[in-house]
């Protein structure tokens, strides 16, 4: 609302539909750069573990697998593989959030 010269109050329309559109692509524009920030994250970590598995060799000629145990990198797999479902869920609930606002507002 806003108090005119004369004291009447009106409501600028444009003014809240420009506002609650730009809350609603801005909310979804971060939940999807949140999303493919822990995709890349995760991606990283995985490249990471399956290298050191190749490079890293057992007695005989073996290579480690990617989730021996005995990787050094199979703890920051792990730690990529969880980052990645927390950013992915928590980036998906932000989105959904935002729009759902957008749409209790709108109505």
């Amino acid at each position: 609302t806003m108090i005119g010269e004369d004291g009447n109050r009106w409501i600028d329309y444009k003014l809240v539909f420009e506002t609650v559109a730009g809350f609603g692509l801005g909310g979804s524009t971060i939940a999807m750069f949140g999303r493919v920030g822990g995709g890349i994250f995760t991606k990283a970590a995985d490249v990471g573990a399956d290298l050191s598995g190749k490079v890293i060799g057992l007695k005989g000629g073996k290579k480690l697998d990617e989730d021996s145990p005995y990787n050094p990198a199979v703890i920051a797999d792990n730690v990529g593989d969880n980052v990645g479902d927390v950013a992915g869920m928590g980036s998906d609930l932000f989105g959904s959030l935002g729009e759902a606002s957008c749409a209790a507002m709108l109505i």
